[in-house]
């Protein structure tokens, strides 16, 4: 919630009292607690005490934690470091407490409690025992699915690992690109299952195309980086196959939408079959820590050498090796 100032002009007879900045302070936190506090059990998610239990240990600035929501589905609450945990005990204890940040360790919860205008700061602690259910109120967090995190960097690793196997063995060509002049980098490498940018002799730009394959005198290359991009340009995913000795230039993106290109008239131009495992493997698959999605990357050749990037809803994303 953000607090708006404005300026007004004050009658000439009007005294202002200036006030103390604590006093002024706990004014306003007590406005900010009075506007929030009504909407407060409408936001609260359920955390069963086994949930608790997994995920709150001694750590201080937890990210985000899975819990249930209002239609009792498991779900990730995410960005909760500021986040409101009410416990409720059982009889005989206090109705509820209202703690920041908790932590839990060997049975025990620890936090501080709730601070408001009238009372300071205290630090509780709680035996998990005591503790009837539990609720967590975070204004600025972000609900989506539910995904075991261990599974899916499992499933990553298993298909990682498969890469790393199939680029273990065997011989691939490779196209060496050398510029004559100085263009202020050495040999480019054009390599399979990467994507490039590409114009041919025939004039067609082949824009984030991957290689899909290379012989000894011919390239093929698809005509976007995949089928989803592809239709988000509205065009038909083709894979399309050129004479390596048809490559006119390379263009290598230096920023934004700006690009630099070589001209191929401007270098040498070599084509050799060599030992896959002596390249850095051109793909590899990453979990996305938001959505447990499990996606593809690959090398992007760029001004500045190669980059990781995937593509989303037709869209391409960076990220870094």
């Amino acid at each position: 919630m953000d607090f708006i100032f404005t300026n007004r002009k004050f009658n000439r007879n009007v005294v202002l009292i200036e006030i103390p900045k604590p006093v002024i302070m706990k004014i306003l936190l007590g406005l900010f607690l009075l506007i929030s506090l009504p909407g407060f059990g409408q936001r609260n998610y359920i955390i069963p005490i086994d949930y608790f239990i997994d995920q709150f240990s001694d750590t201080n600035n937890l990210y985000r934690v899975y819990c249930l929501n209002k239609k009792g589905i498991k779900v990730w609450l995410t960005n909760v470091g500021n986040s409101i945990v009410t416990f409720k005990l059982k009889e005989g204890n206090p109705d509820e407490i209202l703690l920041y940040n908790p932590k839990y360790k060997n049975g025990i919860i620890e936090g501080t409690g709730l601070k408001t205008i009238f009372k300071k700061a205290k630090l509780y602690t709680i035996n998990i025992k005591n503790v009837l259910s539990i609720a967590i109120e975070s204004t600025y967090s972000v609900e989506t699915k539910y995904f075991n995190i261990d599974s899916c960097r499992n499933i990553s690793k298993y298909k990682n690992d498969s890469l790393i196997k199939k680029y273990s063995s065997g011989k691939q060509f490779v196209i060496y690109i050398k510029p004559k002049i100085n263009f202020k980098i050495d040999t480019l490498t054009i390599c399979e299952n990467a994507c490039y940018n590409i114009v041919f002799n025939d004039g067609n730009f082949i824009k984030n195309g991957v290689v899909e394959s290379i012989t000894k005198d011919s390239i093929y290359i698809s005509n976007s980086f995949n089928i989803n991009t592809a239709r988000k340009n509205k065009t038909e995913y083709k894979i399309l196959k050129y004479k390596i000795n048809n490559i006119a230039k390379l263009k290598l993106l230096k920023g934004g939408y700006s690009f630099e290109s070589l001209s191929i008239k401007d270098a040498d131009l070599i084509t050799m079959e060599q030992e896959k495992n002596i390249f850095y493997i051109p793909c590899w698959y990453q979990v996305n820590s938001f959505s447990g999605d499990i996606e593809l990357f690959r090398d992007y050749l760029t001004f500045n050498g190669f980059a990781g990037v995937k593509e989303l809803d037709g869209n391409l994303y960076w990220n870094e090796k």
